[in-house]
């Protein structure tokens, strides 16, 4: 079972695209609230070396649906893209999954693109 959360928001050139994926081993996945996140700041340093890529990185959403751990799964291939990613998701708050009916704590895992407009 696949559940996906869209996060659009557009910041100094940034298409900011967020997916919330369903770890196997949930009834119900941890839902991503767009409007808990602010979109990272999209530097100029990066613009004008233009860099650009996706970065995935794991979640582990607790039951008050605050971030509690997260890692990076792939790489944008810039380090600092990968560190702003991982800096904006832990501010966001997700609605927490459910276990057998049971409020619990849950991998997902979320694919932010910076993509040049």
């Amino acid at each position: 079972m696949l559940t996906t959360t869209r996060l659009i928001g557009t910041l100094s050139g940034l298409l900011l695209l967020a997916s919330s994926a369903l770890s196997p081993a949930a009834n119900a996945a941890p839902v991503l609230d767009t409007s808990s996140c602010a979109a990272p700041s999209y530097k100029y340093a990066w613009e004008k070396e233009e860099e650009r890529g996706a970065v995935t990185i794991a979640v582990l959403v607790g039951g008050n649906g605050n971030v509690v751990s997260t890692k990076v799964l792939a790489s944008s291939g810039y380090s600092d893209l990968d560190v702003a990613t991982v800096r904006a998701i832990k501010r966001c708050v997700f609605k927490s999954a459910a276990r057998n009916g049971e409020i619990a704590q849950t991998w997902a895992k979320v694919r932010v693109d910076w993509v040049l407009e």
